[in-house]
């Protein structure tokens, strides 16, 4: 058997990994710049998730919008259903986003490229929108960031960036 990506999560709640309120800035002031994508956890149908760490995608923010890309060069570790796998993203999502305190509400846009999911030996090629269900902001969230540090929470995933 081997993993895959799922696209459709249930409504379980997260939050940002232990950031301490009195060091939260603003989202306005989170959501500037350029920041790689360290690790994220996702949360999927019948509370199964997944994780990842690593790889060469970054998120850059500039007042109102967002561009998540990769490189297509280093992959991403993913851990789904207790097994091992990579993942290469070569391609780029467009955004938008909308702030209100620390909320943001993040909306997917234009996607062009692919993804290469490696598990068990096979190779699995993505499209970029599926590749966007899981590791973009998408809906409402709550921010944390500290120093060069953000944690974005939807209900279906948590993203942890650092800056790049």
């Amino acid at each position: 058997q081997r993993p895959s990506i799922n696209t459709s999560a249930s409504a379980t709640s997260a939050s940002p990994a232990g950031t301490p309120s009195d060091q939260t800035g603003p989202a306005t002031d989170c959501l500037t710049g350029r920041y790689r994508l360290a690790r994220f956890v996702g949360i999927g149908d019948r509370a199964t998730f997944g994780t990842g760490d690593g790889g060469d995608v970054v998120v850059t923010f500039n007042q109102g919008t967002y561009e998540l890309s990769g490189a297509g060069k280093k992959p991403i570790t993913l851990t789904l259903a207790g097994q091992q796998a990579k993942l290469t993203v070569d391609g780029t999502l467009q955004g938008s986003y909308t702030v209100d305190g620390n909320v943001a509400t993040f909306k997917a846009g234009e996607a062009e490229g692919s993804a290469r999911l490696t598990a068990a030996g096979q190779t699995q090629t993505l499209k970029m929108p599926d590749v966007a269900n899981v590791l973009a902001p998408q809906g409402s969230a709550v921010l944390a960031c500290s120093g060069e540090r953000m944690a974005i929470a939807t209900g279906q995933i948590r993203l942890e960036l650092e800056r790049a």
